[in-house]
């Protein structure tokens, strides 16, 4: 384990052939682009040596087979390029349909040749193309549907354009655009068409590229529907039980969380929490795996990975464990700082902590505080924190992925503490932690929410509480929340130029997000600070990856279709 921890490997998808793939689908894209320019008037006549189809119907079909062909390889390309080896089968029966269809309604030699010689190069690089198909997502159906109008769009103006001497009316872009949508649905729209070939040609193409795009949609919407399930209750009692074995970071409790996926080593010994959208395997923090065995099981999951042609990336990776990833080639990028309070030595005493001494001083003639397990909760109890936590998120997006569980509280869980503070019998706000295992057992801050009548210094009187509580029952860690970059706003902090410019990032961002205000807030608290960082393949690829993590996290969320965007996979040998 030793040394498979010590091996540099390159990044999963940093593919010996990746230069093959890239170069095919740049010629299958444009292949599909000189099928489609082969139909131009001129062009055609140009490319062509005669027609040796004599009958009119009989070269509409073989025009509008060059049309779909077209359109197909432009949709393709994107999957070659990632080494799929359906988008490779497809292709090399495609390209050579092409090659039968343009001998036959041309001849067009340098279409044909251009045929053959993408199913030789193709064949030829065969075992470049090994990544196996992505999981069905309604990210799919969201993709295709404005890509695939988007080209029929640009086929039906461009061809209008070029042939608008056969058309009768006087053109506009707005009857060109429902000339184009009624011919999608097989309907006749605002224009006439004259020209034996043209009149039969324009409308039946339109028509099958409707007929194609309704099949494709539906396939994709059925394939994310068949494929969207979560993980099976034996897989999920297989995670627990290894957070509950090896468990021992204070991130990795949330692991559990019903959103995620999960990849078991071979060993057994280990697993990785992940979830995949938009090509990417997004990775909660680090690996849970018996000491040692982290490195054999990144690499596990990294040749999992590379098998379906995804990029991986670590969200959350503890800054001390960066060794591990950069060894395998990836690059670490610092992401912020982990706020953990010392519950063996915490203490409101000395003047540091006046300000939530008196915060707790000031609540507390009002409250009292109660640190109970949640399945103690009795079912009304349940109900009054779940209206405070409904009161507090307004209508806010269900957020959190690193470091919340989610959802509300059940009253089931043996294993959460619930941290609250009543007026009377009412509870005005409360706290949910999580454990961390090992030989160092402590909590993780999961909920915390309060009424929003509920009086200034709420929360430092529940955390206060909360790990003065904690302390007292022999344990020594309270994870409390992140601080996104907090390091970037240390006085006197020496930063590269790469940190400065992040920090006039993070103050941009601070109105809206509060990034200094919560390190300032915990900071009052005098925790230990744990860096993390988002590791990735290459530094170029932060800003998608940036994108894809505040989607998982909850803040690009979509209305209605939401999560279903990018459905969970069920376990690591889909």
């Amino acid at each position: 384990a030793d040394a498979a921890r010590r091996r540099p490997l390159r990044p999963a998808t940093a593919q010996p052939r990746a230069a093959a793939t890239r170069a095919l689908a740049g010629l299958t894209a444009l292949g599909g682009l000189v099928f489609l320019l082969a139909l131009i008037p001129g062009l055609h006549d140009t490319l062509g040596l005669g027609v040796l189809i004599d009958d009119v119907t009989g070269q509409v079909a073989g025009h509008v087979a060059s049309v779909l062909i077209g359109i197909a390889l432009l949709l393709l390309a994107h999957a070659l390029r990632r080494g799929k080896r359906r988008a490779w089968a497809i292709a090399l029966a495609v390209f050579g349909g092409a090659a039968v269809v343009h001998l036959l309604k041309g001849p067009d030699p340098i279409v044909v040749a251009y045929s053959v010689a993408m199913v030789v190069a193709l064949a030829w690089h065969r075992d470049a193309f090994g990544a196996r198909p992505d999981p069905g997502s309604l990210l799919d159906v969201v993709r295709f549907v404005p890509a695939y109008l988007g080209l029929v769009l640009v086929f039906g103006f461009v061809t209008l354009a070029l042939e608008r001497d056969r058309v009768q009316e006087t053109m506009t872009f707005w009857k060109t655009l429902a000339a184009i949508a009624a011919g999608l649905v097989g309907l006749d729209g605002p224009y006439t068409y004259s020209g034996p070939f043209f009149s039969e040609f324009f409308p039946a193409a339109l028509l099958a590229l409707g007929i194609a795009g309704l099949l494709i949609a539906v396939a994709l919407v059925f394939r994310a529907v068949a494929s969207g399930g979560a993980p099976t209750a034996a897989d999920r009692e297989r995670a627990r039980d290894l957070v509950h074995a090896y468990g021992t970071d204070t991130l990795d409790y949330f692991a559990l969380r019903p959103d995620k996926s999960y990849f078991f080593a071979s060993g057994g010994d280990g697993m990785i929490a992940f979830a995949y959208i938009s090509g990417y395997a997004l990775v909660s923090a680090d690996p849970i795996a018996a000491p040692g065995a982290e490195g054999r099981v990144v690499d596990e999951f990294l040749a999992f990975c590379r098998e379906r042609g995804w990029h991986v990336a670590f969200l959350a990776a503890r800054e001390s464990d960066l060794p591990l990833y950069e060894e395998r080639g990836f690059r670490g990028v610092y992401l912020g700082d982990e706020a953990i309070i010392r519950c063996d030595r915490f203490t409101l005493d000395g003047g540091a902590m006046k300000p939530v001494r008196e915060a707790v001083r000031r609540v507390g003639k009002r409250c009292r505080f109660e640190l109970i397990r949640e399945s103690d909760a009795s079912p009304a109890l349940c109900r009054a924190l779940n209206e405070i936590r409904a009161r507090w998120r307004g209508d806010a997006a269900e957020r959190g992925f690193t470091m919340e569980l989610g959802g509300g509280v059940r009253g089931e869980s043996d294993e959460f503490l619930l941290a609250i503070a009543y007026d009377g019998d009412r509870p005005l706000g409360f706290l949910r932690v999580v454990p961390c295992f090992g030989d160092d057992p402590g909590w993780s801050l999961d909920l915390m929410q309060r009424d929003p009548d509920a009086p200034n210094g709420m929360t430092e009187y529940l955390i206060a509480n909360a790990a003065l509580a904690l302390g007292e029952q022999g344990f020594r860690r309270l994870s409390m929340n992140f601080a996104a970059w907090g390091r970037l706003f240390e006085d006197g902090a020496d930063l590269s130029l790469g940190q400065l410019a992040l920090r006039k990032v993070a103050e941009a961002l601070n109105p809206f997000f509060q990034i200094k205000s919560l390190r300032d807030f915990n900071q009052k608290f005098d925790p230990e600070w744990v860096p993390r960082s988002i590791v990735v393949e290459d530094v170029e690829s932060m800003p998608k990856v940036g994108l894809l993590y505040a989607s998982v996290e909850g803040f690009l969320d979509v209305p209605v279709i939401g999560k279903r965007l990018a459905p969970p996979l069920r376990t690591a040998t889909d």
